[in-house]
């Protein structure tokens, strides 16, 4: 029984957490029902979208969440369940971190931990595909017109990955936005790989954007809410 104990701790912890007995990462359900509190209470519009869910433990605790915080958005799952793909030259310099193919999660496994968390499948769309190609213009304008984005979870781990997802969010956040990044701090911290990279090169073309910092979390993990600065033009000279 005394074996038992921790994981039935973690099991009521995750209920009180989660109003479920889903299990996330601790601290990624804190940063989650930081975000979503902080789109509530700012009246934030738009939907949650998720770039990089693997197994889906994240999405899964942010529908779970939202229906406990009382947030009604709609969520938007975005994976290529293929793992990941041929890192760049920029993910590949000095240290790489992630290599191709790794967390390498079918479709199948989202849906089914959606099923038996019991989320309201009619809130969600799937994208399925490489970011690259998957990112179209359509589902751009579609989701745009919807409100655009309220709360983004990027989870992209490699520059390759994170650079289109933030040209596709480029019209869909607006003042308050919230952005997570899980992996900013990979890469041993290097500013020239990864969601650092792609981030620090969106900005500079994107001149009207700029990150007010948020919250830190977990190990690698950090979140920006979207400024949009007035008079700025769209793109750098």
């Amino acid at each position: 029984m005394m074996a038992l104990l921790p994981t039935i701790l973690r099991y009521l912890k995750a209920y009180l957490q989660l109003g479920s007995f889903h299990i996330n990462n601790e601290e990624r359900n804190r940063m989650l029902a930081i975000g979503l509190s902080y789109i509530r209470d700012e009246q934030v519009k738009g939907d949650y979208f998720e770039f990089g869910v693997a197994s889906g433990r994240t999405f899964v605790a942010s529908m779970l969440l939202a229906k406990k915080m009382l947030v009604d958005i709609d969520f938007v799952a975005l994976d290529s369940f293929q793992g990941f793909p041929e890192p760049s030259a920029h993910d590949a310099a000095g240290f790489e971190r992630f290599k191709k193919g790794e967390e390498n999660w079918p479709k199948a496994h989202l849906l089914r931990r959606m099923r038996r968390a019991g989320v309201d499948r009619r809130k969600v769309e799937i994208v399925e595909g490489w970011f690259a190609e998957s990112l179209t213009s359509d589902l751009q304008r579609r989701h745009a017109a919807k409100g655009g984005c309220a709360f983004a979870w990027i989870d992209c781990d490699m520059y390759i990955s994170t650079a289109p997802v933030l040209e596709f969010l480029t019209p869909l956040v607006h003042q308050g936005s919230v952005l997570v990044f899980d992996d900013w701090y990979c890469y041993r911290g290097s500013p020239d790989q990864g969601e650092q990279r792609a981030v620090g090169e969106w900005l500079a073309k994107h001149r009207q954007l700029e990150f007010i910092p948020f919250r830190k979390y977990a190990v690698a993990g950090n979140s920006f809410i979207v400024n949009v600065r007035h008079g700025e033009g769209r793109e750098a000279d």
